[in-house]
């Protein structure tokens, strides 16, 4: 559920909204839920200490002028000893997404400008190279993040955006009769099923996607995006053409 922003939007509405949330009917539907992983039972991922600043607004740029989330760690000492990470984030969305990964063992430890870290159920730590972010316009309806993985060294693209902005681009799931049966092809009719009975309901949704790249592809884009970076007319229409030319073929998560 996200409010409605403006131009005085500002972290410290999260605080406002998160009041007004827990006194609107929805808010019984997700407190009443329960996570599990296993079988132990989670803490409520959407349910956040009384601070009104833990998550604000605070807008980093990298070396190529784009705002990134930005990298702050700030660490709480309980009386336990244990400590709880605290994030700032670009929207209430991104925090409560970072939040929700926490509660399933994935925890986001550190992000600069160039790594994100994350720490693994398993207590292992994988730092991911950031290659580029495409960052949201209300056109494309979506964001990407590339990255290369620190164990497999492939070029990795994640997109989070509005569900037909997404399902529209993914790969031939449909038109390739060779996939009729596929786990790509099942998982995506039950996606659509369930964003339609969530629309029904509603409801506000998003999508999560991946696609692979090829070095020789990224570093040929990558070429292309540079030079719309350096533009001085029409920049914002070329960067959003490299955009919508690297996100395409999808793979659903």
């Amino acid at each position: 559920v996200k409010g409605r922003r403006n131009s005085s939007y500002s972290g410290g509405s999260f605080h406002k909204m998160r009041q007004w949330f827990r006194k609107a009917s929805l808010g019984k539907v997700f407190t009443s839920m329960k996570f599990k992983r296993g079988g132990e039972t989670l803490a409520d991922p959407f349910s956040i200490d009384e601070e009104p600043d833990m998550f604000y607004n605070s807008d980093v740029s990298d070396v190529t002028g784009q705002k990134v989330i930005s990298s702050e760690r700030k660490v709480k000492s309980s009386l336990s000893g244990s400590e709880e990470v605290c994030y700032e984030a670009h929207s209430p969305d991104e925090a409560a997404l970072i939040h929700a990964a926490k509660a399933y063992g994935f925890t986001m430890v550190e992000r600069t400008p160039h790594y994100v870290t994350v720490k693994m159920p398993n207590d292992t730590l994988l730092k991911f190279e950031v290659l580029d972010i495409l960052t949201f316009d209300s056109t494309r309806r979506r964001m990407s993040i590339i990255v290369r993985h620190p164990h497999t060294s492939e070029i990795i693209m994640y997109t989070k955006g509005a569900d037909s902005a997404i399902m529209e681009r993914l790969g031939n799931v449909f038109s390739d009769m060779s996939q009729v049966d596929s786990k790509a092809k099942q998982l995506t009719v039950k996606t659509q099923k369930d964003l339609d009975m969530y629309a029904r309901n509603g409801l506000r949704t998003l999508c999560f996607a991946k696609k692979v790249i090829s070095e020789q592809e990224f570093r040929a884009w990558f070429a292309v995006r540079q030079e719309a970076l350096s533009a001085i007319d029409e920049k914002e229409e070329r960067l959003m053409e490299t955009a919508n030319f690297i996100e395409n073929n999808f793979t659903l998560l």
